[in-house]
Formats: structure tokens, C-alpha cells, sequence
């Protein structure tokens, strides 16, 4: 049996059926709707001084969309 042979012999097993959420996907998404929690409410707290609001949002958003690319 050469290496091609085994690599589709390998692809013919059986896979069993994943589970739903485990604990790292939920972690992370408490993790987002903390941060997000956390944004509105100093958007709410620095609603006198919009450029700071803005300046902090954007400090804390934007390695979240560099980590996207």
C-alpha cells in the first residue's frame, strides 16, 4: 500500500459526532458579553467627555478586529 492509499484509507473511518459548546467557547463568550457590558457602561459614565469615550473604545476594540484578519 503506498502513501496515497493509506491517506484515503485513512479518510474512509468513521467519525464520531461532536458535542456542542465546550468550555473554551463558553469562556470566550462570557468574556464578550462582559466586555461589551464594560464598554456601554463607560460610555455611559463618559457620556460628558465624548472623545475620551471614544479614544478608550477604540483602544479596546481594535486588537479584538486585528486578531479577526
Amino acid at each position: 500500500m503506498n502513501f496515497f492509499e493509506k491517506i484515503l484509507a485513512g479518510l474512509n473511518g468513521q467519525m464520531e459526532t461532536p458535542t456542542s459548546y465546550g468550555w473554551f467557547h463558553l469562556m470566550f463568550l462570557f468574556f464578550t458579553i462582559l466586555g461589551c457590558v464594560l464598554l456601554a457602561m463607560l460610555a455611559i459614565k463618559n457620556r460628558d467627555n465624548e472623545e475620551k469615550a471614544k479614544k478608550t473604545t477604540r483602544i479596546e476594540v481594535n486588537p479584538i478586529f486585528a486578531l479577526q484578519k
